[in-house]
């Protein structure tokens, strides 16, 4: 399998709009209902809210997907277009009782990310 390249500018442009989903979750004290509610951070350069790999909308779940332990993807790629892997923001728990969610991009890897989005049989 090749290795996610340093030189890939989704995690930049999904860092700029972890900062701006931070922002907006600070002041309204709740998620927006759609990254093109967002706005840049102070001073920053317009969001770009496509994967420069597969040039498609990055998908917006507010609820987020589920990943152990405790955490939330809420802004991904549609497809695994790095190397098998999808770039993600995440949030995990606060790490104090009220605080707001940390975000951080992740790479989660195609199989993780199929397993943790399957609808379970009954």
């Amino acid at each position: 399998m090749q290795a996610l390249s340093p030189l890939d500018p989704c995690p930049e442009r999904l860092h700029d709009i972890a900062g701006a989903l931070l922002n907006f979750l600070v002041q309204y004290n709740r998620l927006p209902p759609t990254l093109e509610d967002l706005k840049p951070v102070q001073g920053g350069a317009a969001l770009v809210l496509t994967c420069p790999l597969s040039n498609q909308k990055y998908l917006y779940n507010p609820d987020g997907i589920k990943f152990p332990p405790n955490r939330w993807a809420i802004v991904y790629d549609p497809a695994p277009s790095h190397s098998n892997y999808r770039w993600a923001i995440v949030f995990s728990e606060a790490t104090q009782r009220g605080g707001t969610p940390i975000p951080s991009n992740l790479a989660i890897p195609e199989t993780e990310f199929k397993s943790a989005t399957q609808i379970p049989t009954r």
